[in-house]
């Protein structure tokens, strides 16, 4: 323990790292000595095996620097749970090199790590890497239900038929799907309603698996607990808000936190001239829009807050 607390108070010229470029197939790893000197670069597969063998030729205090990617990231958390001290870098703030071959973008991983000039990412932890992956696959499953649905009511304006829907108000309720299954449609499109509708079953029972599944996490949890006493925040919205955040202690102050969530404007700035109305950071986009969906319920409930307020 005394030894990693030293080798986190040396600066990063005088340590030693392992760059890794990860892929799905392959992992080319460069062994980068203090002041810059590689001393060994070898290549192995992408296997749960080979990366616990890697841990293995990797002293606790030589930190492990990879991009973050699918693949980096699965990589990432078995080498995390060994207990191996990892940075990861974002990739899209990288520069691109002229000349990028897989060792050289080892190399380079381990260049800026010892420059101290490597855009580092959050790293979260299993727990968290999981609800996200729930969330966000939550997410999927209602736009691809959003698609089909798109793809019925294409049918139906096609077919010239959408006055015969006039008055539904839910096409896709009890009474809507009666009056879509008795549509006087050509075959071909009746048997593309058929296979819609039973996309829609197929998606609506996974829907609801997956909520239950969410719904657990929430009792489970006192922070999502917390989280639902605002008006608007369902157990859905806070599990999503809760797993994009992650750490809430890595953001300084609640503008650090904005700016990650891409609600705050560009600045684009120079000498005397200051720029007004630039657009949104990009920021997290999975964190904003669960943001926009808590703020759009919490304006529809009956509870008023500073934002109805506002």
């Amino acid at each position: 323990m005394n030894d990693e607390r030293e080798a986190s108070r040396t600066p990063n010229y005088l340590r030693p790292c392992v760059g890794l470029d990860v892929h799905k197939g392959s992992i080319t790893a460069t062994r980068m000595e203090p002041g810059g000197k590689v001393s060994k670069t070898w290549t192995l597969p992408t296997t749960r095996s080979e990366i616990h063998a890697l841990a293995e030729t990797i002293p606790a205090h030589v930190p492990v620097v990879l991009e973050a990617s699918t693949a980096g990231k699965a990589v990432a958390m078995v080498l995390n749970a060994i207990g191996c001290e990892l940075h990861m870098a974002a990739p899209n703030k990288i520069p691109k090199p002229a000349v990028k071959t897989d060792k050289r973008d080892s190399v380079r991983l381990a260049q800026l790590f010892q420059s101290g000039s490597m855009p580092e990412c959050y790293v979260p932890p299993s727990e968290i890497e999981h609800l996200r992956l729930l969330t966000r696959n939550r997410r999927d499953l209602a736009q691809k239900v959003t698609l089909v649905k798109n793809q019925v009511r294409a049918l139906v304006t096609r077919n010239l038929l959408a006055a015969e829907m006039k008055g539904v108000s839910q096409w896709f309720g009890v009474a809507g799907l009666r009056k879509l299954v008795r549509l006087s449609l050509p075959s071909g499109d009746r048997a593309h309603l058929a296979r819609y509708l039973e996309q829609l079953k197929l998606l609506a029972q996974q829907e609801e698996s997956m909520q239950i599944e969410l719904a657990q996490v929430a009792r489970d949890r006192a922070d999502i607990q917390l989280l639902m006493t605002i008006p608007g925040v369902s157990f859905y919205s806070a599990v999503g808000i809760l797993a994009e955040i992650g750490d809430i202690r890595r953001f300084s102050d609640k503008q650090h936190l904005a700016s990650y969530a891409g609600l705050v404007p560009k600045a684009d700035n120079s000498g005397t001239r200051v720029a007004e109305h630039q657009p949104l950071k990009k920021g997290n986009a999975v964190l904003k829009a669960f943001l926009f969906t808590t703020v759009m319920a919490m304006l529809k409930a009956s509870q008023e807050t500073a934002v109805t307020r506002f």
